[in-house]
C-alpha cells in the first residue's frame, strides 16, 4: 500500500471525527458562530449555512475514494449521502441537540458527497490512464 493510500485513508477518518462532532455538537448556537466565522463573509447566515453544507462532505468522500480506490467512486457518493441523512435524522431524533434538522441540509450534504467523490474519481483517471483497446 502506498504512503499516499495510508494518508488519504488516516486523513479521511480523521475528518470523519470531524463531521461527527459538528453533527452531534449540542449547541445550535454554537454551531451557528462557528459556521458565521468559518463560511464566506460576502454571505449572509443562511447563505454560509447552504454553502458549508455543500462543502462538509466533499473532503470525506474525496479522501476516501483516495484511500480506498478499489470501491467504486458512485458508492463512497452514496455512502456520503447516508452520513448526511443520518445526521439529520440524529439532530431530529435526539432533541437535547438544540439543533433545526431540515431536509434541505441532507440534500445540499448529497450534492457536496457527490462532488467529492467524483472529483477524486477524475483525479484517479488523471493520474491513472487506462490504456485504450484496439
Amino acid at each position: 500500500m502506498t504512503r499516499s493510500r495510508i494518508t488519504c485513508r488516516v486523513a479521511a477518518g480523521l475528518y470523519l471525527v470531524v463531521v461527527l462532532l459538528a453533527v452531534l455538537w449540542d449547541s445550535g448556537t454554537q454551531i451557528a458562530m462557528l459556521k458565521e466565522s468559518l463560511g464566506p463573509g460576502l454571505l449572509d447566515a443562511v447563505g454560509k449555512d447552504i454553502v458549508l453544507n455543500l462543502v462538509m462532505l466533499a473532503p470525506l468522500t474525496f479522501l476516501a475514494h483516495l484511500g480506498w480506490p478499489r470501491v467504486a467512486w458512485w458508492q463512497w457518493a452514496l455512502a456520503g449521502c447516508a452520513i448526511g441523512a443520518g445526521a439529520e435524522l440524529a439532530q431530529w431524533a435526539l432533541p437535547f441537540l438544540t439543533r433545526r434538522p431540515a431536509w434541505a441540509n441532507v440534500a445540499e450534504n448529497a450534492v457536496g458527497a457527490w462532488i467529492g467523490a467524483l472529483a477524486a474519481w477524475y483525479l484517479l483517471r488523471r493520474l491513472h490512464p487506462r490504456p485504450v483497446s484496439a
